[in-house]
């Protein structure tokens, strides 16, 4: 039995592939479809609690579809497309095309062919996501829902996002600068930590994640050569501060905000 509160339903299951027979070097997507029905009775043996919860093995087959080669492939066709795309035009991550088995592999009939939960009509499934230390600039992306997504190490500079889904999304580590959340946007428990953050969030941000400073992390700033690896929540944005649905995180974010004008300002990196 896995007692560690830290570690989600997916993380779980994950681990017990190991004792099952996984030794990590297969690709753990065409493991589990290999192994799948007998890895589930394992499971309902080994983690019950987890396994009751359906949403927990949906998790899981979000997540790992994107090891599988093809998931592989489409994503780092994200970040080569990225510098392609037109500076202000609609980055469409549904058309995103690549060549599998000398074939062109859309991310569309990607995600149709290995879709594990339901998502609203009017968004595109990037469920799991791990579109990690991409650059992103000067573009749209619209109707996507980025649930469980992450976008550790990456930087966003004005990105406009229209009524797209954050939801358990990582940004750890990320840079938005200049970014746009339209107010139909959803973001609901996010993790913002060690983010830098200097965007526009026209929705409500409901129940973030931050992590405060260090004695030494606000002088450290301007000897970064990459915000990216900031070791706080740098959130100077006013639209983030007051649509944040929490209070103490809100009301840190001002008294923040006011230390770092003052830091840059004078210098003085004083509490």
């Amino acid at each position: 039995m896995f007692r560690s509160k830290r570690m989600t339903a997916d993380q779980k299951i994950e681990a017990c592939l190991y004792p099952f027979g996984y030794k990590g070097i297969e690709n753990i997507f065409e493991y589990w479809r290999a192994n799948k029905d007998d890895i589930i009775v394992y499971l309902e043996q080994t983690i019950p609690d987890t396994m009751h919860d359906p949403g927990s093995l949906a998790l899981f087959e979000t997540r790992i579809r994107w090891a599988s080669r093809q998931g592989l492939l489409l994503l780092l066709q994200i970040s080569i497309e990225a510098l392609r795309a037109r500076k202000n035009a609609l980055f469409d991550l549904a058309e995103i095309t690549t060549k599998y088995d000398g074939k062109d592999l859309s991310m569309k009939e990607f995600v149709a062919k290995n879709q594990t939960s339901s998502v609203a009509a009017d968004r595109f499934d990037m469920k799991g996501s791990p579109i990690l230390s991409v650059r992103l600039k000067h573009m749209f992306i619209q109707n996507i829902d980025f649930t469980d997504a992450k976008f550790a190490y990456s930087q966003l500079t004005n990105v406009q996002f229209v009524n797209c889904t954050f939801k358990n999304t990582s940004f750890t580590h990320c840079v938005l600068d200049a970014c746009t959340f339209d107010g139909n946007c959803m973001l609901v428990s996010n993790d913002f930590s060690s983010s830098y953050i200097t965007s526009v969030f026209e929705c409500p941000i409901i129940e973030p994640k931050t992590n405060k400073p260090r004695p030494l992390d606000i002088w450290q700033i301007k000897r970064l050569d990459d915000l990216r690896f900031i070791g706080f929540s740098h959130i100077t944005s006013d639209s983030f501060i007051q649509n944040c649905s929490d209070e103490k995180t809100s009301a840190h974010l001002k008294r923040l905000k006011k230390r770092l004008c003052k830091e840059e300002l004078t210098g003085d990196t004083s509490t």
